[in-house]
């Protein structure tokens, strides 16, 4: 029987887990140091105060036979073929790096002075504990500075913004807002929804550091705050690096077409740590690309079980979803390279979508424990040509 270890219990890792183990003649552990699903596309909810699902890695993955070992995988040894996660050495026959992404702190004192939407491993919920801060702050119109102007900032600039009126959010971006993701109306709604909120939006503005109680602009004029959240930007697992594997210039595993490193068959990268091919070049970091990774991985997987060989990964966007609070957000449909089609919804048709995607991906995971292949992708088509824009 096939011994398969994937590493990294995300959406990538979980759905490569599933895939694999419906083939009855492999052995698929799981190893993640955290003891329960979050979704990571709900955390600036968590850090708001809200209380998205959460699933314990054993009661999910019992389902589909599936082992977990919590931890930390600290050593890659790819001549004897073992993963050490603390003191414990898993041999396997195929191995699935799902090491994910975390916020890349990108000045100096970010780590100290500010919170990012990223879960501790182990048992600690930093995000909870922040939000507990909220109600007094709120009361006494204390001042909440986000800083970054992707899809993280925007949804929790919003989020604190409407379930917390009495806080002054203001929201800083390096770019101008919505800038080359949405199209011109799309980017007009954005602007009106944060006025209708009262977040005070500041572009075109660079962050030098971030200290006590302030961010320092490069200007050299800073803007204080009670608390702040760092939201700019992504940075693949360092692991890969540290181990020796092919790295690109983003920090990603760069893979065969099938997602195998090249020279290592049985060694596959799945979600933001794969530098994955898709239109226009790679695959950016998010849950709508590591989904159809894991998904397809875990599908090679069974399909060498089988003694057929393994097929590239084809990939093409499809939408991009952004929540703007619990009652608005907006829903902007994409060409397969990622670049911005002329149809989306805004206000609570924009939140009703954003709502709908986030709960299919928790539905597709319990439905594919239990053995049902209920997540399919769209694979890369050209681009749809430039369409009358959407009033």
């Amino acid at each position: 029987m096939a011994r398969v270890v994937v590493v990294g219990g995300g959406y990538a890792g979980l759905m490569a887990a599933f895939r694999a183990a419906r083939e009855k003649r492999a052995e698929v552990t799981l190893v993640d140091p955290k003891p329960v699903f979050v979704q990571r596309i709900r955390l600036h909810e968590r850090l708001a105060g809200g209380r998205p699902e959460t699933i314990p890695y054993p009661r999910l993955l019992a389902r589909a036979r599936v082992r977990f070992v919590q931890g930390r995988a600290d050593e890659l040894d790819i001549a004897r073929q073992e993963v050490g996660v603390g003191g414990e050495r898993l041999g396997y026959d195929q191995l699935v790096l799902a090491l994910g992404s975390r916020t890349a702190p990108a000045v100096p004192g970010v780590s100290e002075h500010a919170l990012t939407l990223d879960l501790a491993e182990g048992d600690a919920d930093p995000l909870a504990e922040a939000a507990r801060r909220w109600p007094a702050l709120a009361a006494r119109g204390g001042r909440a500075l986000v800083v970054g102007g992707g899809l993280s900032g925007l949804e929790t600039a919003s989020e604190l913004a409407e379930r917390w009126p009495g806080l002054r959010v203001t929201l800083l971006t390096r770019a101008p807002l919505g800038e080359g993701d949405y199209r011109p109306g799309a980017v007009r709604y954005l602007r009106r929804r944060f006025e209708e909120l009262g977040v005070a939006v500041e572009s075109g503005v660079a962050v030098r550091a971030m200290e006590a109680g302030s961010a320092v602009l490069a200007d050299g004029s800073r803007r204080g705050f009670h608390v702040a959240i760092w939201a700019g930007g992504m940075q693949p697992s360092p692991l890969p690096r540290q181990w020796g594997l092919p790295i690109d210039g983003d920090g990603r595993v760069r893979v065969e077409p099938t997602l195998q490193v090249a020279g290592h068959p049985g060694l596959w990268v799945a979600g933001d740590a794969a530098a994955a091919p898709a239109p226009g070049g790679v695959a950016r970091l998010s849950c709508q690309a590591a989904l159809p990774m894991g998904a397809h991985v875990g599908d090679q997987l069974a399909r060498l079980a089988r003694g057929a060989s393994p097929r590239p990964f084809r990939f093409g966007f499809t939408l991009s979803c952004v929540s703007l609070g619990r009652r608005a957000g907006l829903a902007h449909l994409l060409n397969a390279d990622d670049s911005p089609a002329a149809t989306y919804f805004t206000g609570r048709w924009g939140a009703f979508v954003k709502e709908a995607v986030c709960r299919m991906t928790t539905t597709v995971l319990k439905l594919e424990a239990r053995g049902v292949r209920a997540y399919h992708w769209k694979p890369a088509t050209p681009a749809a040509p430039a369409l009358a824009e959407a009033a």
